[in-house]
Formats: structure tokens, C-alpha cells, sequence
């Protein structure tokens, strides 16, 4: 009786994996290897979710000016919070202050639509735009946007 309970529980969990289509949705991998060979090492990647800074900073390796997005709200409790430092965090007028002709901006898309956007600075145009799907059911996206920023 417990070889069969254990047995369809196993069964269930691998058609569920299955059923995710994993090898196809590398979200954060992808977003970060698409950065990696369209930019240039200078040009800073802007993070908008915890949920993805980290991944991001790690698939980044090494990218030492990628940052998460604060609107000067404390931030919420979520996974990778805790470990963040000041240092990791750009505001609204760090944005505005970047001189670097290219900014990627990397946000969460749900259905179509971006969850907690960056505040882009109204004299940036955006270039490019890429979805990237990510592994979660729920048709989660990571969207990158190439920024130019006007001299």
C-alpha cells in the first residue's frame, strides 16, 4: 500500500516537472545571457523585483553595476531582501543621473503586463524589447528593455 502511495506521488511530481516545460523557460538564465552578449560591460542593468535581482546578479557573473530598482519605499520582505545592502539599490535620481549611452532595464511580466515597473526617466527611448519565460505556472515573463540615454 505505502509502494503505491509513494509510487503515484512520484508519478504525479514528474508529470508535473514535465508538464512545466523547464528546459524551454530559462527566465532569468536566458534575460541575463541575452544582456550579456547585446551590451556592453558598462552599460547598467536595472533590476525591478527581488525576485529577480539576485538570479540576475548571479547569471550577470560578476556585472558590477547591476542594481535593484527602489522608489524610496522601505522594501517588502521577500526572498533576497535580507541579504541586500544600499550599495545593491538605485533610486529615482540615480536613474536620472546615468550617463551611459545604454541601460537594460529587467522587469516581471504577468498576462501582458509588467508587476512593479521602473520609473524609466521620461528623455530615455527605448531601443528593444524581449520576453523571456520563466518557470513558475503562472505564465510569468521577465522582460528586458534596452534603453538609449540621450547625452
Amino acid at each position: 500500500m505505502a509502494f503505491a502511495l509513494v509510487g503515484n506521488f512520484l508519478i504525479s511530481h514528474l508529470l508535473f516537472l514535465d508538464g512545466l516545460h523547464i528546459p524551454d523557460k530559462r527566465g532569468a538564465q536566458a534575460t541575463a545571457s541575452f544582456i550579456a552578449h547585446n551590451s556592453h560591460p558598462e552599460d547598467p542593468v536595472v533590476v525591478s523585483s527581488s525576485l529577480l535581482y539576485l538570479p540576475m546578479l548571479y547569471h550577470l557573473d560578476g556585472r558590477t553595476n547591476c542594481r535593484l530598482y527602489s522608489d524610496g519605499q522601505p522594501l517588502v520582505l521577500a526572498p533576497g531582501t535580507a541579504v541586500l545592502t544600499p550599495h545593491d539599490l538605485i533610486t529615482d535620481s540615480q536613474l536620472r543621473e546615468i550617463s551611459a549611452r545604454s541601460v537594460w532595464v529587467v522587469e516581471v511580466g504577468f498576462r501582458g503586463s509588467v508587476y512593479d515597473p521602473v520609473s524609466v526617466p521620461l528623455h530615455w527611448t527605448q531601443k528593444s524589447r524581449q520576453l523571456f519565460h520563466e518557470v513558475f505556472p503562472d505564465r510569468t515573463e521577465v522582460v528586458v528593455v534596452q534603453y538609449e540615454v540621450p547625452p
